[in-house]
């Protein structure tokens, strides 16, 4: 059962960006789970405009427009069997030396910066 699922916001360099929370979670469970590009993303406004935001909020739907793709293409998959396939299909990422902010734990599969790593919509629909 999935309780909480969380996602980093990673730059243009594949950077994790600073203002992504990162670290322990729920049960010292790792976050967050996956990353997605959420750094300088272009969005629409209100009164038929586009602005560039960076952080999580941009990253997350990044995420779910994935699982949405996922659905569609394979209808009979419940929750469990997306996340699985959505993390199996993950970059793994190790945690850069560039990197700003709290220290890194994990390994390059799963770490506290990238989770599984980089979101792969390609892979995880294939």
């Amino acid at each position: 059962r999935i309780v909480n699922y969380s996602v980093g916001n990673y730059d243009a360099n594949h950077e994790i960006e600073m203002s992504s929370s990162r670290g322990a979670g729920q049960d010292g469970e790792i976050k967050p789970n996956i990353s997605a590009p959420g750094s300088a993303v272009r969005s629409s406004v209100p009164g038929n405009g586009y602005a560039v935001y960076s952080g999580t909020s941009m990253a997350s739907p990044h995420v779910a427009g994935v699982l949405t793709l996922m659905k569609s293409a394979h209808p009979t998959w419940g929750p469990e069997k997306m996340i699985r396939e959505l993390r199996a299909q993950a970059t793994d990422t190790p945690c850069s030396t560039t990197t700003r902010g709290a220290a890194c734990v994990g390994t390059p599969e799963e770490n506290s910066y990238f989770g599984d790593g980089l979101v792969d919509a390609y892979g995880a629909v294939r």
